[in-house]
């Protein structure tokens, strides 16, 4: 499952900042491979000498931030044990080769490029303006300093890591940051030609080649398939995920 639907369905029933701590184990690993959410017993908040009013309003972001982590988590067990992830990702693999693409290592990208088709029919179903809107709500709320607190106990106070990576790490989460709330990336997700152009930007980051213009066309005419149907199996996932 990719982050907008663990963000979906967080903040249905955890509220807006819960939503945006569910985003929070896909968005870290797109900033540092290494940075992974951990199972994580609940725990008190330092206060740092706040006055008190302000110590629980951190507290008690803090803690629904780690609700929504711990939701991604749970959501993604679920997910990657149901029958439509994995006749989706056969499907997709299916298509992948149907459509001869002759970039390499394809096939490594279908489990991905379903959990896109369902984000994308997330987008379409609920409007890219609504998404954004949400996006907006929750990193107004956690996206300084609970994102920042959840990525040191989760990550940095736990792995010895020198402080210019952890700089460089908080610049591409202000960068991703700055791309979702901008739109476009949300937007792409909408269409098969947007897909296909995440996907060829997935290729590059991971060192593999860029899509041929070819390649590109025929990925997007799959993605665009793709989409229809997680625009049929949205409605299942939704009713069944935790």
């Amino acid at each position: 499952m990719n982050f907008l639907l663990h963000r979906h369905l967080a903040a249905r029933s955890l509220g807006a900042a819960a939503g945006h701590g569910a985003m929070l184990p896909d968005l870290w690993r797109m900033a540092d491979r290494r940075v992974r959410a951990q199972a994580l017993p609940p725990d008190g908040a330092d206060d740092d000498g706040l006055a008190a009013g302000a110590a629980d309003d951190r507290a008690r972001l803090d803690r629904e931030v780690a609700a929504g982590i711990a939701h991604h988590l749970q959501a993604d067990l679920w997910f990657h044990r149901s029958e439509l992830f994995r006749e989706g990702e056969a499907v997709t693999a299916a298509r992948f080769r149907a459509a001869a693409l002759t970039a390499p290592r394809m096939g490594l990208l279908a489990h991905a490029a379903w959990e896109l088709s369902l984000d994308g029919a997330l987008v379409r179903r609920e409007g890219a303006e609504g998404q954004l809107a949400a996006l907006s709500r929750g990193h107004a709320l956690a996206g300084e300093g609970p994102a920042r607190r959840a990525a040191e106990r989760h990550h940095f106070a736990r792995v010895e890591r020198t402080a210019d990576e952890r700089v460089t790490f908080e610049a591409h989460m202000a960068e991703i940051d700055g791309r979702l709330l901008e739109g476009r990336w949300v937007r792409a997700y909408a269409s098969g030609a947007g897909l296909s152009a995440v996907i060829d930007g997935m290729r590059r980051r991971l060192g593999l080649a860029t899509l041929s213009p070819r390649d590109g066309q025929a990925l997007a005419e799959v993605m665009e398939a793709m989409l229809e149907r997680a625009d049929g199996l949205l409605g299942q996932l939704l009713e069944g995920a935790p």
